[in-house]
């Protein structure tokens, strides 16, 4: 099994500017609050976690970028955490 793992490039560089603009774009935004709700719920169901700054990092690591997704038109879920995957 260890050989069908993919080789994944460091893309640290390219997800923390996404991550700190999807940030900015919600820092003000009354809509912030649902956004940093569903994060906490991702981190509650496993999803994610938050790494400290001393942590040693696994050989591999590979950031998963993410954006939102706002649809003012829904009644129930008015955002959706959307990751672009190639």
């Amino acid at each position: 099994m260890e050989e069908d793992k993919p080789l994944l490039p460091d893309n640290h560089h390219t997800a923390l500017p996404q991550l700190c603009n999807t940030e900015n774009k919600l820092k003000n935004c009354a809509l912030g609050t649902d956004y940093l709700q569903i994060i906490k719920t991702y981190a509650e169901k496993g999803y994610l976690r938050r790494t400290e700054p001393e942590e040693p990092l696994p050989p591999e690591v590979w950031n998963l970028p993410h954006f939102s997704v706002i649809r003012m038109d829904k009644t129930t879920t008015k955002y959706a955490l959307c990751s672009i995957v190639q």
